[in-house]
This record gives C-alpha cells, sequence and structure tokens, in this order.
C-alpha cells in the first residue's frame, strides 16, 4: 500500500465550508484555474504542496510502516482587494474562519488522514502566483497525519 494523497485532498475539497449563506466552490490541485474572475468567487483553490512557502511533508518509517505529515495549503478567494472595500470583505471573512474551524473539527478523517493542525490567516493574496490580481481571502495551512504499511 502507499500514501492516499490525492485521495486525501479529494475529501479535503469535498468538506463543505460556507460563506456568505452559500458553499464556496473548490478547484482541487489538478484543476486550479490559470486566473479568477470575480464571477467565480468565493472559491477555495486547494494548492499543491510545492506551491506555497512551508508546503511540502515529513515521512517517517517505523515497523513496516510509513507516516507522513502532509502540509496543505487551502486558499479561499473571496473579492478583489481594492481600496476601501476592506470593510466589506472583514465580516466573510471571519465568518470563513470560524466555518472552516468548525468543518474541520466536524471531518473525522479524510481519506485515512486526521487533521494535526491548522492555521489560518485572513488577508491580501495575489493569485496567480507572480501575477497581478490581489484579492481578500483566508488561507488555511493544514498539517494532515497519514499512516499506511
Amino acid at each position: 500500500m502507499s500514501s492516499r494523497l490525492a485521495a486525501i485532498y479529494t475529501a479535503l475539497a469535498a468538506m463543505p465550508v460556507p460563506v456568505g449563506g452559500a458553499l464556496a466552490s473548490v478547484r482541487n490541485y489538478d484543476a486550479l484555474p490559470a486566473s479568477v474572475a470575480t464571477a467565480d468567487t468565493p472559491v477555495r483553490l486547494l494548492m499543491p504542496l510545492s506551491a506555497q512557502p512551508g508546503g511540502g511533508v515529513s515521512v517517517v518509517t517505523f515497523s513496516g510502516a510509513q507516516q507522513a505529515d502532509w502540509r496543505i495549503a487551502d486558499l479561499l478567494i473571496l473579492r478583489p482587494a481594492q481600496a476601501g472595500r476592506l470593510e466589506q470583505a472583514a465580516a466573510l471573512m471571519v465568518e470563513y474562519q470560524v466555518n472552516y474551524a468548525a468543518a474541520a473539527a466536524n471531518t473525522r478523517g479524510l481519506a485515512g488522514a486526521f487533521i494535526q493542525s491548522l492555521t489560518m490567516d485572513a488577508g491580501v493574496f495575489t493569485y496567480p502566483a507572480g501575477g497581478t490580481a490581489q484579492w481578500f481571502g483566508v488561507e488555511v495551512k493544514l498539517t494532515l497525519r497519514e499512516v499506511w504499511r
């Protein structure tokens, strides 16, 4: 047996997180858009491990089993970051963080992996990397533990 990382991403994408009275749509690592249109927001982007600083993995082998601590970034793109718009986005960013924490707490496992920790940063993000479009959003950094034989 080997790691189920792709299934972990799929299970994370299926975790419902509402914001503003509706579920945020999700784009998994294998279907990330080249850019985001305002009409497509809010959208969660499950970033590939190499795309975000701090993303990666730590693998340990013991007694014939392997354990991986996967670090995955789940980026919510909420709305364009324009001058004078923070007051409109702030309440939604806080609401999303509360809802994400509740969804994560109610998750019993993601394809056999379990959330070890998560941190959330609300702010202004550039997407795509190296682009000029700036967005209000929330970046959730998860560490998920998976064990397999």
